[in-house]
Protein backbone atom coordinates (compact mmCIF):
# COMPACT_ATOMS: atom_id res chain seq x y z
CA UNK A 1 0.00 0.00 0.00
CA UNK A 2 2.98 2.32 0.59
CA UNK A 3 3.85 2.20 -3.11
CA UNK A 4 0.21 2.81 -4.00
CA UNK A 5 0.14 5.89 -1.73
CA UNK A 6 3.40 7.30 -3.09
CA UNK A 7 2.20 6.90 -6.67
CA UNK A 8 -1.01 8.75 -5.80
CA UNK A 9 0.93 11.59 -4.20
CA UNK A 10 3.65 11.99 -6.79
CA UNK A 11 1.73 11.41 -10.00
CA UNK A 12 -0.84 14.15 -9.53
CA UNK A 13 -3.15 11.89 -11.54
CA UNK A 14 -6.76 12.38 -10.33
CA UNK A 15 -7.79 8.97 -11.66
CA UNK A 16 -5.03 7.24 -9.65
CA UNK A 17 -5.84 9.29 -6.55
CA UNK A 18 -9.52 8.43 -6.83
CA UNK A 19 -8.74 4.75 -7.24
CA UNK A 20 -6.56 4.89 -4.13
CA UNK A 21 -9.33 6.61 -2.13
CA UNK A 22 -11.81 3.95 -3.22
CA UNK A 23 -9.33 1.26 -2.25
CA UNK A 24 -9.01 2.76 1.22
CA UNK A 25 -12.78 2.96 1.70
CA UNK A 26 -13.23 -0.58 0.48
CA UNK A 27 -10.44 -1.88 2.72
CA UNK A 28 -11.90 -0.16 5.77
CA UNK A 29 -15.20 -1.83 4.91
CA UNK A 30 -17.17 1.31 4.17
CA UNK A 31 -17.98 0.78 0.52
CA UNK A 32 -21.47 2.06 1.31
CA UNK A 33 -19.93 5.51 1.69
CA UNK A 34 -18.79 5.34 -1.90
CA UNK A 35 -21.59 5.65 -4.49
CA UNK A 36 -19.19 4.53 -7.20
CA UNK A 37 -18.50 1.23 -5.44
CA UNK A 38 -22.14 0.63 -4.63
CA UNK A 39 -24.34 0.43 -1.54
CA UNK A 40 -24.20 -3.12 -0.27
CA UNK A 41 -24.78 -2.08 3.31
CA UNK A 42 -25.69 0.86 5.50
CA UNK A 43 -23.01 3.12 6.90
CA UNK A 44 -23.41 4.20 10.50
CA UNK A 45 -22.50 7.86 10.85
CA UNK A 46 -21.40 7.17 14.43
CA UNK A 47 -18.57 4.97 13.14
CA UNK A 48 -17.21 7.91 11.20
CA UNK A 49 -17.57 10.26 14.16
CA UNK A 50 -15.68 7.84 16.37
CA UNK A 51 -13.03 7.34 13.71
CA UNK A 52 -12.28 11.07 13.64
CA UNK A 53 -12.20 11.42 17.40
CA UNK A 54 -15.60 13.07 17.66
CA UNK A 55 -18.19 12.22 20.27
CA UNK A 56 -19.91 8.95 19.52
CA UNK A 57 -21.05 5.66 21.03
CA UNK A 58 -18.69 2.93 22.11
CA UNK A 59 -17.79 1.55 18.69
CA UNK A 60 -14.52 -0.26 18.21
CA UNK A 61 -12.42 0.63 15.17
CA UNK A 62 -8.76 -0.26 15.24
CA UNK A 63 -6.20 2.50 14.82
CA UNK A 64 -5.08 1.32 11.40
CA UNK A 65 -8.59 1.43 9.97
CA UNK A 66 -9.11 4.90 11.44
CA UNK A 67 -5.97 6.15 9.74
CA UNK A 68 -7.02 4.66 6.40
CA UNK A 69 -10.48 6.17 6.72
CA UNK A 70 -9.17 9.64 7.50
CA UNK A 71 -6.76 9.38 4.56
CA UNK A 72 -9.61 8.37 2.23
CA UNK A 73 -11.60 11.42 3.36
CA UNK A 74 -8.53 13.60 2.73
CA UNK A 75 -8.21 12.37 -0.87
CA UNK A 76 -11.92 12.79 -1.63
CA UNK A 77 -11.89 16.34 -0.21
CA UNK A 78 -8.81 17.13 -2.28
CA UNK A 79 -10.27 15.72 -5.49
CA UNK A 80 -13.55 17.56 -4.99
CA UNK A 81 -11.75 20.88 -4.43
CA UNK A 82 -9.91 20.27 -7.71
CA UNK A 83 -13.22 19.78 -9.54
CA UNK A 84 -12.90 16.04 -10.13
CA UNK A 85 -16.28 14.63 -11.19
CA UNK A 86 -16.34 11.38 -9.23
CA UNK A 87 -14.67 12.96 -6.21
CA UNK A 88 -17.35 15.66 -6.24
CA UNK A 89 -20.07 13.02 -6.44
CA UNK A 90 -18.72 11.13 -3.43
CA UNK A 91 -18.28 14.24 -1.30
CA UNK A 92 -21.71 15.48 -2.38
CA UNK A 93 -23.24 12.22 -1.20
CA UNK A 94 -21.56 12.54 2.18
CA UNK A 95 -22.85 16.10 2.56
CA UNK A 96 -26.36 15.23 1.41
CA UNK A 97 -26.60 12.37 3.89
CA UNK A 98 -24.54 13.90 6.69
CA UNK A 99 -22.09 11.00 6.93
CA UNK A 100 -18.33 10.48 7.05
CA UNK A 101 -18.02 13.18 9.71
CA UNK A 102 -19.60 15.79 7.43
CA UNK A 103 -22.42 18.03 8.57
CA UNK A 104 -25.51 17.70 6.41
CA UNK A 105 -25.49 20.44 3.78
CA UNK A 106 -27.84 19.93 0.85
CA UNK A 107 -26.96 23.23 -0.80
CA UNK A 108 -23.29 22.29 -0.93
CA UNK A 109 -24.21 18.79 -2.02
CA UNK A 110 -26.17 19.94 -5.03
CA UNK A 111 -23.33 22.24 -6.09
CA UNK A 112 -20.97 19.29 -6.01
CA UNK A 113 -23.44 17.14 -7.95
CA UNK A 114 -23.55 19.79 -10.66
CA UNK A 115 -19.74 19.75 -10.84
CA UNK A 116 -19.93 15.98 -11.29
CA UNK A 117 -22.67 16.40 -13.88
CA UNK A 118 -20.59 18.82 -15.95
CA UNK A 119 -17.76 16.29 -15.82
CA UNK A 120 -20.08 13.70 -17.39
CA UNK A 121 -20.81 11.69 -14.23
CA UNK A 122 -24.42 10.62 -14.72
CA UNK A 123 -24.88 9.63 -11.08
CA UNK A 124 -24.18 13.23 -10.09
CA UNK A 125 -26.79 14.53 -12.50
CA UNK A 126 -29.31 11.99 -11.22
CA UNK A 127 -28.71 12.90 -7.59
CA UNK A 128 -29.13 16.59 -8.40
CA UNK A 129 -32.40 15.72 -10.14
CA UNK A 130 -33.74 13.83 -7.14
CA UNK A 131 -32.96 16.77 -4.88
CA UNK A 132 -34.77 19.18 -7.22
CA UNK A 133 -37.76 16.85 -7.35
CA UNK A 134 -37.89 16.73 -3.54
CA UNK A 135 -37.75 20.54 -3.47
CA UNK A 136 -40.71 20.64 -5.85
CA UNK A 137 -38.86 22.23 -8.78
CA UNK A 138 -40.22 19.81 -11.37
CA UNK A 139 -38.93 21.70 -14.40
CA UNK A 140 -35.32 21.57 -13.17
CA UNK A 141 -35.75 17.99 -12.04
CA UNK A 142 -36.99 16.81 -15.45
CA UNK A 143 -34.20 18.59 -17.29
CA UNK A 144 -31.64 16.97 -15.02
CA UNK A 145 -33.28 13.53 -15.22
CA UNK A 146 -33.23 13.75 -19.01
CA UNK A 147 -29.58 14.79 -18.99
CA UNK A 148 -28.67 11.95 -16.63
CA UNK A 149 -30.65 9.53 -18.82
CA UNK A 150 -28.63 10.62 -21.85
CA UNK A 151 -25.49 10.06 -19.80
CA UNK A 152 -26.65 6.46 -19.36
CA UNK A 153 -27.50 6.59 -15.66
CA UNK A 154 -29.83 3.63 -14.91
CA UNK A 155 -31.66 5.32 -12.02
CA UNK A 156 -32.52 8.36 -14.12
CA UNK A 157 -33.70 6.19 -16.99
CA UNK A 158 -35.85 4.16 -14.61
CA UNK A 159 -37.36 7.31 -13.10
CA UNK A 160 -38.15 8.83 -16.50
CA UNK A 161 -39.64 5.54 -17.71
CA UNK A 162 -42.08 5.55 -14.82
CA UNK A 163 -42.87 9.20 -15.52
CA UNK A 164 -43.67 8.38 -19.16
CA UNK A 165 -45.83 5.45 -18.11
CA UNK A 166 -47.75 7.33 -15.44
CA UNK A 167 -47.69 10.85 -16.84
CA UNK A 168 -45.71 12.11 -13.85
CA UNK A 169 -43.31 15.07 -13.69
CA UNK A 170 -45.58 16.91 -16.15
CA UNK A 171 -44.38 14.78 -19.08
CA UNK A 172 -46.70 13.44 -21.75
CA UNK A 173 -47.32 9.69 -21.39
CA UNK A 174 -45.43 7.68 -23.99
CA UNK A 175 -44.91 3.92 -24.11
CA UNK A 176 -42.22 4.35 -26.75
CA UNK A 177 -40.20 6.77 -24.60
CA UNK A 178 -40.70 4.61 -21.53
CA UNK A 179 -39.37 1.54 -23.29
CA UNK A 180 -36.41 3.48 -24.69
CA UNK A 181 -35.46 4.57 -21.17
CA UNK A 182 -35.92 1.08 -19.78
CA UNK A 183 -33.69 -0.45 -22.44
CA UNK A 184 -30.89 1.93 -21.43
CA UNK A 185 -31.56 1.17 -17.76
CA UNK A 186 -31.34 -2.54 -18.55
CA UNK A 187 -28.11 -2.21 -20.50
CA UNK A 188 -26.51 -0.19 -17.69
CA UNK A 189 -28.16 -2.02 -14.78
CA UNK A 190 -26.10 -2.49 -11.64
CA UNK A 191 -26.55 -3.72 -8.07
CA UNK A 192 -27.97 -0.33 -7.07
CA UNK A 193 -30.54 -0.25 -9.85
CA UNK A 194 -31.72 -3.53 -11.39
CA UNK A 195 -35.28 -2.13 -11.21
CA UNK A 196 -35.38 -0.89 -14.80
CA UNK A 197 -34.46 -4.29 -16.21
CA UNK A 198 -37.15 -5.96 -14.12
CA UNK A 199 -39.82 -3.43 -15.11
CA UNK A 200 -38.89 -3.87 -18.79
CA UNK A 201 -39.32 -7.64 -18.43
CA UNK A 202 -42.71 -7.22 -16.76
CA UNK A 203 -43.96 -4.90 -19.48
CA UNK A 204 -42.69 -6.97 -22.42
CA UNK A 205 -44.17 -10.15 -20.93
CA UNK A 206 -47.41 -8.34 -19.99
CA UNK A 207 -47.03 -9.37 -16.36
CA UNK A 208 -47.23 -5.94 -14.75
CA UNK A 209 -50.29 -5.62 -12.49
CA UNK A 210 -50.97 -2.01 -13.53
CA UNK A 211 -49.38 -1.16 -16.85
CA UNK A 212 -50.15 -3.07 -20.05
CA UNK A 213 -48.32 -1.83 -23.12
CA UNK A 214 -49.50 -2.22 -26.70
CA UNK A 215 -49.18 -5.74 -28.11
CA UNK A 216 -46.77 -4.58 -30.82
CA UNK A 217 -44.10 -3.77 -28.22
CA UNK A 218 -44.24 -7.10 -26.40
CA UNK A 219 -41.52 -9.73 -26.78
CA UNK A 220 -40.98 -12.89 -24.75
CA UNK A 221 -37.40 -13.16 -25.96
CA UNK A 222 -36.46 -9.64 -24.87
CA UNK A 223 -38.43 -10.03 -21.64
CA UNK A 224 -36.38 -13.10 -20.70
CA UNK A 225 -33.11 -11.30 -21.44
CA UNK A 226 -34.17 -8.34 -19.28
CA UNK A 227 -35.28 -10.65 -16.48
CA UNK A 228 -31.94 -12.49 -16.54
CA UNK A 229 -30.17 -9.13 -16.50
CA UNK A 230 -32.02 -8.13 -13.31
CA UNK A 231 -31.47 -11.59 -11.86
CA UNK A 232 -27.73 -11.23 -12.37
CA UNK A 233 -27.74 -8.72 -9.51
CA UNK A 234 -29.81 -11.09 -7.34
CA UNK A 235 -32.78 -8.71 -7.30
CA UNK A 236 -35.36 -10.76 -5.40
CA UNK A 237 -38.44 -9.94 -7.55
CA UNK A 238 -36.45 -11.01 -10.62
CA UNK A 239 -34.95 -14.17 -9.15
CA UNK A 240 -38.37 -15.20 -7.85
CA UNK A 241 -39.92 -14.64 -11.28
CA UNK A 242 -37.09 -16.60 -12.90
CA UNK A 243 -38.00 -19.46 -10.58
CA UNK A 244 -41.46 -19.42 -12.14
CA UNK A 245 -40.16 -18.99 -15.67
CA UNK A 246 -37.84 -22.00 -15.58
CA UNK A 247 -40.30 -24.01 -13.53
CA UNK A 248 -43.00 -23.69 -16.16
CA UNK A 249 -41.06 -23.11 -19.36
CA UNK A 250 -42.36 -19.57 -19.85
CA UNK A 251 -41.06 -16.87 -22.20
CA UNK A 252 -39.97 -19.50 -24.69
CA UNK A 253 -37.37 -21.14 -22.44
CA UNK A 254 -37.09 -24.85 -21.79
CA UNK A 255 -38.58 -26.12 -18.54
CA UNK A 256 -35.72 -26.64 -16.10
CA UNK A 257 -36.66 -27.69 -12.54
CA UNK A 258 -33.07 -27.46 -11.26
CA UNK A 259 -32.73 -23.89 -12.55
CA UNK A 260 -36.13 -23.04 -11.10
CA UNK A 261 -35.10 -24.23 -7.65
CA UNK A 262 -31.80 -22.35 -7.91
CA UNK A 263 -33.50 -19.06 -8.77
CA UNK A 264 -36.19 -19.51 -6.13
CA UNK A 265 -33.51 -20.18 -3.54
CA UNK A 266 -31.71 -16.90 -4.33
CA UNK A 267 -34.90 -14.97 -3.59
CA UNK A 268 -35.85 -17.12 -0.60
CA UNK A 269 -32.47 -16.60 1.05
CA UNK A 270 -33.09 -12.85 1.22
CA UNK A 271 -36.51 -13.31 2.80
CA UNK A 272 -38.89 -13.47 -0.16
CA UNK A 273 -41.97 -15.33 1.10
CA UNK A 274 -43.37 -16.07 -2.34
CA UNK A 275 -40.11 -17.70 -3.42
CA UNK A 276 -40.10 -19.74 -0.22
CA UNK A 277 -43.51 -21.09 -1.12
CA UNK A 278 -42.22 -21.91 -4.61
CA UNK A 279 -39.45 -23.98 -3.03
CA UNK A 280 -41.96 -25.64 -0.72
CA UNK A 281 -44.07 -26.73 -3.69
CA UNK A 282 -41.01 -28.13 -5.52
CA UNK A 283 -39.93 -30.06 -2.41
CA UNK A 284 -43.44 -31.41 -2.03
CA UNK A 285 -43.61 -32.74 -5.55
CA UNK A 286 -39.99 -33.55 -6.43
CA UNK A 287 -38.90 -34.12 -10.00
CA UNK A 288 -37.80 -37.52 -11.33
CA UNK A 289 -34.10 -37.67 -12.05
CA UNK A 290 -33.44 -34.23 -10.55
CA UNK A 291 -34.51 -34.25 -6.89
CA UNK A 292 -36.68 -36.43 -4.68
CA UNK A 293 -39.82 -35.50 -2.77
CA UNK A 294 -38.85 -34.05 0.61
CA UNK A 295 -41.95 -33.47 2.70
CA UNK A 296 -40.07 -32.13 5.70
CA UNK A 297 -38.20 -29.56 3.62
CA UNK A 298 -41.49 -28.60 1.96
CA UNK A 299 -43.05 -28.03 5.35
CA UNK A 300 -40.10 -25.95 6.60
CA UNK A 301 -40.04 -23.69 3.54
CA UNK A 302 -43.78 -23.21 3.81
CA UNK A 303 -43.45 -22.39 7.50
CA UNK A 304 -40.82 -19.76 6.71
CA UNK A 305 -43.07 -18.31 4.02
CA UNK A 306 -45.86 -18.03 6.57
CA UNK A 307 -43.50 -16.26 8.95
CA UNK A 308 -42.72 -13.76 6.19
CA UNK A 309 -46.41 -12.96 5.98
CA UNK A 310 -47.11 -14.42 2.54
CA UNK A 311 -50.85 -15.18 2.73
CA UNK A 312 -51.10 -18.03 0.18
CA UNK A 313 -48.55 -19.91 2.31
CA UNK A 314 -51.05 -19.99 5.20
CA UNK A 315 -53.44 -21.82 2.91
CA UNK A 316 -50.76 -24.30 1.77
CA UNK A 317 -49.70 -24.73 5.40
CA UNK A 318 -53.25 -25.79 6.17
CA UNK A 319 -53.14 -28.31 3.32
CA UNK A 320 -49.90 -29.80 4.63
CA UNK A 321 -51.53 -30.39 7.99
CA UNK A 322 -54.61 -31.82 6.27
CA UNK A 323 -52.71 -34.44 4.29
CA UNK A 324 -49.76 -34.93 6.68
CA UNK A 325 -47.13 -33.57 4.31
CA UNK A 326 -43.93 -33.15 6.34
CA UNK A 327 -45.94 -32.88 9.54
CA UNK A 328 -48.43 -34.91 11.59
CA UNK A 329 -51.87 -34.98 9.99
CA UNK A 330 -54.25 -32.84 12.05
CA UNK A 331 -57.61 -31.68 10.69
CA UNK A 332 -58.22 -29.19 13.48
CA UNK A 333 -54.93 -27.44 12.78
CA UNK A 334 -55.57 -27.59 9.03
CA UNK A 335 -58.96 -25.90 9.39
CA UNK A 336 -57.48 -23.26 11.66
CA UNK A 337 -54.94 -22.31 9.00
CA UNK A 338 -57.59 -22.33 6.27
CA UNK A 339 -59.75 -20.06 8.39
CA UNK A 340 -56.83 -17.73 9.02
CA UNK A 341 -56.08 -17.50 5.31
CA UNK A 342 -59.77 -16.99 4.48
CA UNK A 343 -60.07 -14.27 7.11
CA UNK A 344 -57.09 -12.53 5.52
CA UNK A 345 -59.02 -12.52 2.24
CA UNK A 346 -57.47 -15.48 0.45
CA UNK A 347 -60.29 -16.74 -1.75
CA UNK A 348 -59.00 -20.29 -2.35
CA UNK A 349 -59.03 -20.92 1.42
CA UNK A 350 -62.60 -19.69 1.69
CA UNK A 351 -63.66 -21.94 -1.19
CA UNK A 352 -61.97 -24.98 0.36
CA UNK A 353 -63.73 -24.45 3.67
CA UNK A 354 -67.07 -23.88 1.94
CA UNK A 355 -66.68 -27.02 -0.19
CA UNK A 356 -66.66 -29.28 2.85
CA UNK A 357 -63.75 -31.26 1.37
CA UNK A 358 -61.41 -30.74 4.31
CA UNK A 359 -60.57 -34.10 5.83
CA UNK A 360 -62.17 -36.20 3.10
CA UNK A 361 -60.47 -39.38 1.88
CA UNK A 362 -58.72 -39.14 -0.48
CA UNK A 363 -58.04 -35.39 -0.03
CA UNK A 364 -59.06 -33.11 -2.86
CA UNK A 365 -56.23 -31.41 -4.83
CA UNK A 366 -54.73 -28.14 -3.62
CA UNK A 367 -55.71 -25.13 -5.71
CA UNK A 368 -53.79 -21.87 -6.02
CA UNK A 369 -55.20 -19.06 -8.15
CA UNK A 370 -57.68 -21.43 -9.73
CA UNK A 371 -55.03 -23.96 -10.75
CA UNK A 372 -54.24 -27.43 -9.37
CA UNK A 373 -50.87 -27.20 -7.60
CA UNK A 374 -50.65 -30.34 -5.49
CA UNK A 375 -52.59 -33.48 -6.17
CA UNK A 376 -53.30 -36.46 -3.94
CA UNK A 377 -49.82 -37.83 -4.61
CA UNK A 378 -48.19 -34.50 -3.80
CA UNK A 379 -47.40 -33.81 -7.48
CA UNK A 380 -47.41 -30.25 -8.66
CA UNK A 381 -49.48 -30.41 -11.81
CA UNK A 382 -49.51 -26.81 -12.92
CA UNK A 383 -49.13 -23.32 -11.58
CA UNK A 384 -49.73 -19.92 -13.04
CA UNK A 385 -47.21 -17.05 -13.26
CA UNK A 386 -48.45 -13.60 -12.48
Amino acid sequence: MLTYRENARRSGDPALQLTFAKYLLDTVGLAAANPILGTDGELEAEVIAEAQGLDGPDIIMDTRRKEMLIEAIYWIDRLARAGDGEGSLILGTWLEEGIMGKRKNERAAIRLYMVASKAGVGAGTWRAATMQERKGDISKAVNLYKKAAKQGNPQANYRMAKAYLKGELKVKPSERNALTCLRVATKNANSDCPDGAFLLAELLADWHPEWHIDQRWRSDEEALKALLRAGKFEYAPATRQLGRVFGQGLLGCTRDPAASVSWYRKAAEVGDGEAMLGLAIWCARGYPGVFDVDGRAAFEWCRRSVEEGYQPAEYVFGYMHEVGLGVKQEMTVAKAWYERAAKAGYEEARKRLKSGHVGQTPPSPLMLDGEVVLGVDGARVKSKAK
